[in-house]
């Protein structure tokens, strides 16, 4: 992510979770893509991979 995405990204944040934040960001290649936001104990996942493991849920409920 550039520079502009990142105080995109945490700008939106910042509103959702009501609090200034301090963003760090860590590569997880494992993740294959989108982000994956930890703040305190709430987890906000729109990465690829819980995406994929939410319709292998779906599929085989």
């Amino acid at each position: 992510m550039d520079n502009a995405a990142l105080a995109d990204l945490s700008g939106v944040l910042e509103k959702r979770f009501g609090r200034k934040l301090n963003l760090q960001v860590t590569l997880q290649p494992e993740l294959i893509g989108g982000v994956r936001v930890v703040v305190g104990d709430e987890v906000l996942d729109t990465s690829i991979k819980a995406r994929l493991e939410q319709m292998k849920v779906a599929l085989t409920a």
